[in-house]
């Protein structure tokens, strides 16, 4: 199946300036602590748009600045979660999954977190684990889309081609324009024999998506399997062009 890009639509916080200064009218310890997070907080909408704005090279400044902010609040859910989406941005899928797992073990309802740990799981091959996470993350957000899509993605993975398509009918169900679905859902078709169904999903991802080269590939090898040569090779030379490879 079509190896999806992963939309890291998840911006990480680049926490800056986590310590502040004693004051000189003897506060106690107590109170420089609340000081010190309140800081944290403050600076979140600034920091976001530092990072927003930079490349990888920061992440692992991000990573210093958030174990920091554990150090601060090491209860505070929200910080492992970034520091876990930098480990996973870097590639480091082991300290992403501790991470993950402990923003949740902290708060067991964080959706975003047991998304992003099944994103994890995906990228490591875990289908089984993709699968619990994922029903998860649908259970506290069932409209969320790219979770139906993942997790559709896993099924097809284990040959659960109908488990596969319900979970894309879901994704395309929420988001009607969703061509990443509909050309997995095609996928998922054309490997039951089904390439009438499989033919259709894929014009319907080449029409939101005209510049989509694996689904007019796709479509190429359901016509040439159901003996439409000429619109088979039609849709390769367009694949072709379009830089498939």
């Amino acid at each position: 199946m079509l190896e999806t890009k992963n939309n890291i639509w998840l911006v990480l916080l680049l926490l800056i300036g986590l310590c502040l200064a004693c004051s000189s009218d003897g506060e106690t310890d107590e109170a420089n602590k609340k000081a010190d997070e309140a800081n944290v907080s403050g600076q979140n909408q600034k920091a976001e748009e530092a990072l927003a704005n930079s490349g990888k090279e920061d992440y692992d400044k991000a990573i210093a600045d958030l174990s920091k902010a554990i150090e601060i609040d090491p209860q505070n859910a929200e910080f492992y979660f970034r520091r876990g989406t930098a480990y996973y941005i870097k590639k480091d899928f082991d300290k992403a999954t501790a991470d993950y797992s402990k923003a949740i073990e902290i708060n067991p309802q964080y959706e975003n977190a047991y998304y992003q740990r099944g994103l994890v799981y995906f990228n490591k091959q875990d289908n089984d684990k993709v699968i619990v996470d994922l029903s998860k993350s649908i259970e506290i957000n069932p409209q969320r889309e790219n979770a139906y899509l993942l997790r559709g993605l896993a099924y097809f993975n284990k040959k659960d081609n109908d488990k596969a398509i319900a979970d894309l009918s879901k994704a395309v169900e929420i988001n009607p324009q969703a061509a990443p679905a509909y050309l997995n859902r095609g996928i998922a078709y054309a490997a039951k024999k089904d390439y009438e169904k499989a033919i259709a999903d894929y014009s319907k991802a080449i029409e939101i998506n005209p510049q989509g080269a694996t689904a007019y590939q796709a479509r190429s090898e359901s016509y040439r399997t159901t003996g439409k040569k000429d619109l088979a090779d039609a849709d390769e030379k367009k694949a072709k062009e379009l830089g498939y490879k």
